[in-house]
Formats: C-alpha cells, sequence, structure tokens
C-alpha cells in the first residue's frame, strides 16, 4: 500500500513536470508503478520488452517533441542501456 502511494505521488509529480508519456519496460520490481499507472488518465503509457530500445525512443521522441518523457526500468540504468553498445 505504501509503495502504491509513493508510485501515485510521483507520477503526479512527473505529471506536473511536463511528462505526458512514460515509457515502460517490463519487470516485477516496478509492479507498484504498473499499477498505478493502469489508473492514471494523464500519462500515455508505451510499452517496451528491450531496455536499449526504450532508451533510444526517449532521447529520439524528447529530441521531436522538446518535452520530458519518463523511461520506467525494472533493473538497469537507463544510461547504461544507451551506451553499452
Amino acid at each position: 500500500m505504501k509503495q502504491m502511494l509513493g508510485a501515485q505521488k510521483l507520477l503526479t509529480q512527473l505529471a506536473h513536470q511536463g511528462v505526458a508519456e512514460v515509457l515502460l519496460c517490463a519487470g516485477a520490481r516496478n509492479a507498484p508503478l504498473v499499477k498505478a499507472l493502469s489508473v492514471c488518465s494523464g500519462l500515455q503509457v508505451l510499452p517496451f520488452f528491450d531496455e536499449r530500445a526504450a532508451a533510444f525512443f526517449a532521447l529520439g521522441r524528447i529530441r521531436r517533441t522538446s518535452c520530458p518523457v519518463a523511461v520506467a526500468m525494472d533493473k538497469y540504468h537507463l544510461l547504461d542501456r544507451v551506451i553499452d553498445l
């Protein structure tokens, strides 16, 4: 329950900061965030299976729209996924 409230607060803050899209990579550790996203109406959720693909998509989306994009991953650091080539 406490994790769900924290996830809802995080999503509220993201929306206040101008985030309209969340790229969601599958994983058990982000289950509270997934549940909170399922009831959140202000954010568009785009599912990804590959963290690296989500990272590059986020970079392209940010360049195209000049708006921030959130990426939710299970265990990796986003920067590691981008530079791990």
